[in-house]
């Protein structure tokens, strides 16, 4: 029904069971060693597909971008991380989902469509505690990425400026010429380094050693991270619909608190330090932003 949403669930097929390169989505054939790309290529394009498909498709959507945003791939023979596109492509849907005249909206003036998705529909993704093979079966991979700072000007067509964090082994060093995906971002980015990092965490155990898992981050924690590195108008977005991540938020936390089975832990001993000094940030901005429009009518009047 729609190219861009065809392409996206292909490749994310591709990642997610044993297929046989190259594969063929529509008229392009796809091989292990352009897969990264074309699906970097494909979150980037995701928000331009045609609102019907996009609608009738959105909860498998949602679901397949939360699940990137989580879980490690091995393509070619290394480790790849989507979060930063994935959540770009989310907060794109988000927009386009909102500023459609076709949707209903409820008496909060939120998407009806979204707002049903996270009460009903929204679960944690299943992080597989060994790493995806593209094309293949899953095996346990033990890599190092402690010390490695963000560095990327891999481009993206929704946000401008990046912050990368330090989970995204794939972007941890010199990497080939992606031609295509930068050219779209020629003008649009610069690189920021950060030293902020996210980290692969098996779920009962909160401590970072000098070599990790191939295990899981927490959504809630990636969640809060991208958020607050936001820049420009992906952060203008954002929290113009912050609700919506509000709401993710929320669910998300409680669904952790449930299944790490931390309901009778002190609250100030449920959450990571770095995921509480994020969730600080994100309050004091959206309260500045509140006090920024309460001020306006006032300095209008005088």
């Amino acid at each position: 029904q729609d190219n861009h949403l065809e392409k996206f669930l292909t490749l994310c097929h591709a990642l997610e069971g044993p297929v046989t390169f190259p594969i063929r989505v529509l008229d392009q054939k796809i091989t292990e060693s352009s897969l990264e790309h074309d699906l970097k290529l494909s979150l980037i394009q995701l928000s331009s597909s045609r609102l019907e498909p996009l609608v009738l498709f959105l909860h498998l959507v949602l679901d397949k971008l939360f699940h990137l945003t989580v879980q490690p791939m091995m393509i070619g023979g290394q480790t790849v991380t989507f979060s930063q596109y994935t959540f770009e492509s989310v907060v794109s849907i988000v927009s386009s989902l909102h500023n459609s005249k076709d949707l209903s909206k409820d008496q909060h003036g939120r998407n009806c469509l979204l707002a049903s998705y996270v009460y009903y529909v929204f679960r944690l993704p299943e992080v597989q505690k060994d790493m995806y093979i593209a094309g293949g079966n899953m095996t346990d991979v033990r890599y190092n990425t402690v010390g490695r700072t963000s560095a990327a000007s891999v481009g993206s067509k929704l946000a401008q400026t990046r912050t990368m964090s330090s989970s995204n082994p794939d972007i941890a060093g010199i990497q080939s010429a992606d031609d295509e995906v930068k050219s779209i971002m020629s003008s649009k980015v610069s690189g920021r380094s950060s030293n902020r990092m996210s980290f692969f965490i098996e779920s009962s155990n909160d401590t970072m050693g000098s070599t990790r898992p191939s295990g899981r981050k927490h959504f809630h924690e990636e969640l809060a991270l991208q958020m607050v590195v936001s820049t420009n108008m992906l952060r203008e977005n954002v929290f113009k619909y912050v609700w919506f991540f509000f709401e993710l938020l929320v669910k998300s936390m409680a669904q952790y608190v449930h299944i790490v089975d931390k309901q009778e832990v002190t609250r100030r001993s449920r959450f990571s330090n770095r995921f509480k000094d994020d969730i600080s940030t994100i309050v004091n901005v959206v309260t500045s932003e509140i006090g920024a429009l309460l001020s306006k009518p006032a300095k209008v009047g005088r």
